[in-house]
């Protein structure tokens, strides 16, 4: 299935990333951030970035998802979007109905609302050290 986001009946939301893969010959690939920069980091989780695999490692709660940077701009505003779609936080459900689809349907994250503002505090936290970083390399490197 191409795309980003889905409906489903039970959840208020999915989205996905159709080219992460986890398994190949049915065994897990367990790869550590070479050379990593924490971007944000709190109680419930933190955002890795590095540069030598051009990777984003999002961890939060028990789950933990490696971006490309094109992906992690995606979840940001997909997040960043089911965030303001919410509109009155006191209508909000506090049970976990909220999915995030990490892995083709076979790995979700799920949320209550209150857990998915705390991840777009630090998605978003992480997002703007990652920019703010990249604007400093480019001054403070040699044209």
């Amino acid at each position: 299935m191409n795309g980003f986001v889905q409906q489903m009946s039970s959840t208020r939301f999915v989205c996905y990333f159709s080219d992460l893969e986890y398994k190949k010959d049915h065994q897990i690939i367990r790869r550590n951030m070479c050379n990593h920069t924490t971007l944000a980091q709190s109680n419930e989780g933190y955002i890795f970035e590095c540069k030598e695999c051009k990777r984003f490692q999002v961890a939060f709660g028990t789950s933990l998802v490696s971006l490309t940077p094109e992906q992690f701009v995606l979840f940001r505003k997909f997040i960043n979007k089911e965030v303001a779609d919410i509109g009155d936080p006191q209508e909000a459900s506090f049970a976990k109905t909220m999915a995030i689809e990490l892995v083709h349907g076979h790995c979700y994250m799920l949320v209550t609302y209150s857990e998915l503002i705390v991840l777009n505090e630090l998605i978003n936290k992480g997002w703007f050290t990652s920019e703010l970083l990249q604007v400093v390399h480019d001054l403070t490197s040699p044209s």
